[in-house]
């Protein structure tokens, strides 16, 4: 079922479309042209909006229309069609066009495709915005190619950002996405039948298989992407994607980024710093980054993010570096971020700073092997802004408290699930990252003292609150600082008598004020 789709329109010519879309197909029984409406039955085409429409070539999603007829098709999988319009207006030639039928990629894997890729380069160049439908297992077997800015096997069009018209490349790989079975147990089966998959099977150079070259600082050319996987070979040396130099990036769902491999356990450990999953545009773009279903395994960086960042569902697996920040102006903000047995979630920039708000940081933590998890926030330079609520799962264990982090004075992050008291039993304990803003309840009948540790140990940020209340009649609860820590009391640092509650905030690295009921 060859699906189209259209906008209604208002006048006999064609005006700009306004509406949404409905899907139109050729009935299976009579071979006319129909369309699926919002009751989930098909309606005929014939007779809507003054004539309807009276041809469908199903190849090439030409169609006809009956003059008076309020129908446009905008948008098909098929290729380049043409409409004509309403009262005679002429025709209209939509810049879709076919990776196989009309650039001549060959679909098996079997023939290199990039004079394909070059060819569809150039009508972009020439012409404009050209979605392309591909559908296909498309082999990048050449070498790198040089832009004057990015060595890749799949160089976008490289349009001036000043002088140059504005273009859009947009890959369509199919009606369905990929969805994968990323995991990270044992073997998985690869991809189901006909889905699109763009491979390198380069394994030496520096560059990347996609990337946007540019004369100046960006390139005046928008890339989006849906329902297509990019491959390279394991432990690549090459980046895959590399759009830094694009003006924006829309990755829509359905967009697999790999290496080879779906299955976390079989992963190569990546050893080459400068290989990146995905790079999206870098500072001062056209402030539309857009990721929606997103993943990608089995790279040294997964992605690497500039200003403007915005993602819905967006994972890492195997990575050494799940998501690299770069320095940024405006803030970035994500739904949903997922690293999966990476040594590193989230990597700051280490100089200038970059603003972010991940609401779900869901991450699972390999607790032994190449992907040990090192830090969920990698921030030694304190450069992240902003904050993040997380979830952690030990493989093989559960649920966990566990999240490591490196400096991070001026990010806030918080568990999602979080006990509000933690009770110590023992004469003695140390204060956790995980004790800020809940309650510490001390029960010993005898004296217990709680020691915070010193920023070396634990990564306090400035304003961070430890609160403990004395629950047994009996003894004393004393607050004491840990190696090089300081703790400014008016009076002794213990808590009066049961029911006493003592507070610690910390003022400057190293530096806690106590307030309460001490004696």
């Amino acid at each position: 079922m060859g699906w189209l789709s259209f906008l209604k329109q208002s006048s006999a010519s064609v005006p700009t479309p306004s509406i949404g879309k409905v899907a139109i197909f050729a009935d299976s029984t009579s071979g006319e042209p129909s369309y699926m409406g919002d009751d989930g039955i098909p309606h005929s085409l014939v007779g809507t909006g003054g004539g309807g429409v009276t041809s469908l070539n199903t190849r090439t999603g030409a169609i006809a229309l009956v003059p008076g007829t309020n129908l446009a098709i905008i948008e098909s999988p098929t290729g380049t069609f043409t409409f004509n319009a309403s009262g005679g207006g002429g025709s209209v030639t939509l810049p879709y066009k076919n990776f196989v039928d009309d650039y001549g990629a060959d679909p098996t894997f079997t023939s290199d495709c990039g004079a394909a890729w070059d060819a569809y380069v150039a009508d972009v160049e020439a012409n404009g915005s050209i979605a392309l439908l591909a559908q296909g297992h498309f082999k990048f077997s050449r070498a790198l190619q040089n832009t004057g800015a990015e060595n890749a096997q799949m160089p976008l069009p490289n349009l001036n950002y000043v002088g140059d018209a504005p273009a859009t490349v947009y890959i369509f790989g199919g009606l369905a996405p990929p969805c994968p079975t990323v995991s990270v147990i044992g073997s998985e089966p690869d991809y189901a039948p006909g889905t699109t998959i763009f491979e390198s099977t380069l394994a030496s150079g520096s560059g990347s298989m996609m990337a946007a070259g540019t004369p100046g600082s960006f390139s005046n050319i928008c890339v989006g992407l849906k329902n297509v996987i990019f491959r390279t070979v394991a432990n690549p040396t090459i980046s895959a994607v590399n759009l830094e130099n694009a003006a924006c990036a829309f990755i829509d769902s359905g967009v697999v980024i790999d290496t080879g491999e779906i299955s976390v356990s079989s992963v190569t450990y990546p050893t080459t710093a400068t290989s990146y999953g995905l790079k999206l545009p870098g500072n001062n773009n056209g402030a539309n980054t857009f990721l929606g279903t997103v993943d990608v395994v089995g790279f040294y960086n997964g992605y690497s993010f500039g200003e403007h960042s915005i993602g819905l569902n967006v994972k890492a697996w195997a990575c050494v570096n799940a998501a690299a920040f770069l320095p940024a102006t405006h803030a970035s903000t994500f739904l949903r971020f997922m690293p999966v047995h990476c040594n590193n979630g989230i990597v700051a920039p280490a100089t200038g700073a970059h603003v972010l708000n991940i609401q779900q940081y869901n991450t699972e933590h390999a607790v032994s092997g190449s992907f040990t998890a090192v830090y969920d926030v990698n921030d030694s330079a304190n450069t992240l802004h902003g904050d993040l609520h997380y979830r952690t799962v030990d493989a093989g264990i559960g649920g966990s408290d566990n999240f490591f982090v490196n400096g991070a004075r001026n990010f806030d992050y918080r568990p999602l699930v979080k006990p509000r008291v933690r009770s110590v039993t023992s004469t003695s304990d140390t204060a956790l990252i995980t004790d800020a803003d809940t309650v510490i309840k001390c029960t010993n009948a005898g004296s217990t003292t709680v020691t915070i540790p010193p920023d070396s140990s634990v990564p306090w940020k400035v304003g961070t609150k430890l609160t403990w209340v004395r629950g047994s009649s009996a003894g004393t609860l004393t607050v004491a600082g840990g190696a090089g820590v300081t703790v400014v009391v008016p009076d002794n640092a213990d808590a009066r008598k049961q029911g006493s509650t003592i507070q610690a905030v910390c003022t400057d690295v190293d530096e806690w004020y106590l307030v309460g009921d001490y004696s």
